[in-house]
């Protein structure tokens, strides 16, 4: 164990700037300074970690085009990151006891661009479009991965960051119609993301996830009065099931990695009722 007595503390900030270039276009810029205090890992071995700081910069502009037909958001940003904390399952040195680890990486940075869209077709009749582009990789990291056994930290720099896909697309359609006394929706929404690793240590057989794509149906009738809603849904249309996690546990010989994946296709039926 690590018998210490700590504090942590740092005062932040941020400033933005708006400017209204036209009636119904919002630009801004923001850069601002984020702070994570640092601790101990309780639930394994209890090894000291650092704070976390960030600057981050962001640029963006907000619109409602075409008589609020179409609102379109863009943003771009850059987030700077010093002893980022990482967060991993795993086994202590010992090889034995099994955890929560949270170590640093010296430098890391994350920027990208968001686009947002939303598309008001008609009354009835809405359609949404987003795009994400995420580079995020840990610049200056050095570890000893679980699973490669006891032996001298390696160095990861360069490494993408976990749960991080470079490319995510976003598509949906709502459409209502009234229908008796009662509205009918029908909603649509599909996700596309490209291959990420479920780890920092970037292990192509053990981390990495494909690229995939989820689609979700749903029809809902709702009655005002007395307040019924009826959902009729089904989820992953495609079935693609995909890993969500990894976790390292202790073995006879070594360790073992187990995994969690994503629900199958589901198809159900949902009633509320408010009183």
């Amino acid at each position: 164990m690590f018998p210490a007595d700590v504090k942590f503390d740092k005062v932040t900030w941020k400033a933005g700037v708006e400017y209204d270039v036209a009636p119904d276009v919002l630009a801004y810029a923001s850069v601002s300074n984020g702070y994570k205090a640092g601790g101990f890992n309780l639930s394994s071995d209890g090894r000291p970690y650092d704070p976390e700081t960030i600057t981050a910069y962001e640029f963006g502009i907000k619109s409602d085009l075409f008589d609020r037909v179409a609102r379109i958001n863009l943003d771009a940003f850059y987030y700077d990151y010093t002893n980022l904390q990482l967060t991993t399952l795993g086994v202590a040195a010992d090889g034995v006891t099994p955890g929560q680890f949270t170590t640093n990486a010296a430098a890391s940075t994350i920027w990208g661009i968001e686009l947002d869209t939303r598309w008001r077709l008609s009354d009835r009749f809405t359609f949404t479009a987003g795009y994400s582009y995420i580079d995020a990789e840990v610049d200056e990291y050095r570890n000893r991965d679980p699973l490669a056994g006891p032996g001298p930290l390696l160095d990861y720099s360069g490494n993408r960051l976990p749960f991080v896909s470079r490319h995510t697309v976003n598509l949906g359609i709502n459409y209502e119609v009234e229908l008796g006394s009662g509205t009918l929706t029908f909603a649509a929404n599909s996700n596309f993301h490209s291959a990420f690793y479920l780890r920092e240590f970037n292990n192509y057989a053990i981390d990495r996830v494909p690229s995939n794509t989820k689609t979700d149906l749903t029809v809902t009738y709702r009655l005002s009065d007395p307040g019924l809603r009826v959902t009729g849904y089904v989820t992953n249309i495609e079935n693609n099931v995909e890993r969500n996690n990894i976790y390292l546990t202790p073995g006879f010989i070594g360790v073992s990695p187990t995994t969690a994946y994503t629900k199958p296709r589901t198809i159900g039926v949902r009633i509320d009722y408010s009183f």
